[in-house]
């Protein structure tokens, strides 16, 4: 609103109409309307809040002019933390990106009216008790059914993916979000993500497996398969890159995972990460329309790398298998949106509540040539990657195997 300002300039050409030009401007209302996210809600808002004025009492303005505008939400493309919903009556929610831009604060403002900043870096913590759902001794026993079924000539089981659920017990209780901030320092090329339904546990995770990116028609997917540690030195670490790109075993697993009808030259590359590193492609396709990305997310979950191949017979496996629920774990986690949509998998993951510790999840692929002793190694080395992000202790003072 403007009162009390004169003209410096009305289009006049020096000369004409000097008196009007010193007149002063008269009041003109603004009335900013909630944000939509189109042009044609934008318009549709316009309708209706003419057809309230109309209807209301004459204007108050001395000009008889008001304006009515609808800010039109731009889409923007990469966002570090996505805080969505309010935490009191829906579950919070967060989730990062892979590609992020480098925003100002006033742009997270505008975000979220909720801004907090949050440790990275939690106090080391002693573990006070730790226990595994299996013990080793059942892992050893089911990874040997799995290769079982695998090995038999009528059986169309050629992967499938068994995983554990680790109940851990820190002395101190570490908030989840201080968590997830740990975990973010380490995320590298991964995505973050944080659900807490109210007066409930939160689901956190560090995942580096994405499930679908769509821009628009434009549709990419990514595979991982095999695990090894990053080595000390340049030379090992290389040397680990190699045994991981000529093992048979991981070969076999990474075959599986990228076979389906949609894959598009599987070219297999490494990805590293802070601590461990994985067999990798990205596949590529395109959409006949948009609304086929609900068909994709059904399709695509889950995985070959989270459930086994074929889906039906890995799933029956796992359901006679596993003696845990495996909850959020290992599920979708992302979102849809107009022009762009988004989804990761929820694995490196735990479910973290206050008193009560955390249970962190991890699995493993099993095939043909697979170790169950290995294996178990592997759970360790996944179930690592959250556990000491937050400097939990490597000696808990009870555990079970």
């Amino acid at each position: 609103m403007c009162k009390g300002c004169y003209l410096s300039m009305n289009g006049c050409k020096e000369g004409e109409n000097k008196r009007k030009a010193a007149e002063p401007v008269g009041t003109i209302e603004t009335r900013t309307l909630s944000p939509v996210a189109s042009t044609a809600m934008a318009m549709y808002s316009l309708k209706m809040a003419i057809s309230e004025m109309k209807e209301d009492s004459p204007f108050c303005t001395p000009s008889g002019i008001v304006r009515v505008e609808v800010p039109i939400e731009e889409q923007v493309e990469a966002i570090d933390w996505l805080h969505s919903q309010n935490h009191l009556l829906l579950p919070r929610c967060y989730f990062s990106a892979t590609t992020l831009f480098s925003f100002g604060l006033d742009v997270y403002k505008e975000v979220s009216s909720s801004i907090v900043k949050f440790p990275k870096q939690a106090p080391p913590t002693l573990i006070l008790s730790s226990h595994n759902i299996p013990s080793k001794v059942d892992w050893n026993l089911a990874v040997n059914r799995a290769l079982q079924m695998i090995e038999r000539n009528d059986s169309l089981l050629s992967k499938v993916v068994l995983a554990r659920s680790t109940r851990v017990v820190p002395t101190a209780n570490i908030d989840p979000l201080t968590w997830l901030a740990c975990l973010k320092v380490e995320g590298g090329n991964a995505y973050q993500f944080f659900l807490q339904p109210p007066n409930a546990p939160a689901f956190i995770g560090n995942t580096p497996e994405q499930l679908f990116h769509r821009k628009w028609l434009h549709i990419t997917s990514e595979a991982l398969a095999g695990t090894r540690a990053r080595g000390v030195s340049l030379a090992l670490d290389h040397q680990i890159e190699l045994d991981l790109l000529t093992s048979p075993k991981d070969d076999i697993e990474f075959t599986i995972v990228v076979c389906e009808k949609v894959t598009i030259d599987p070219k297999k590359m490494i990805r590293k990460l802070p601590r461990i590193q994985h067999l990798f492609a990205q596949l590529t396709g395109r959409l006949r329309s948009e609304e086929d990305e609900y068909e994709i997310l059904s399709s695509l979950h889950p995985s070959p790398a989270v459930c086994g191949f074929p889906t039906e017979e890995a799933q029956l496996l796992i359901a006679e298998t596993e003696v845990f629920d495996r909850g959020m774990y290992a599920g979708p986690v992302g979102w849809f949106g107009g022009g762009e949509s988004e989804f990761a998998v929820g694995i490196r993951s735990a479910l973290v509540e206050q008193e009560l510790g955390a249970l962190i999840y991890a699995g493993t692929g099993i095939v043909e040539g697979s170790n169950p002793y290995l294996e178990w190694d592997e759970l360790e080395l996944k179930t690592s990657q959250v556990r000491l992000s937050v400097h939990l202790s490597d000696i808990p003072l009870t555990t079970n195997d």
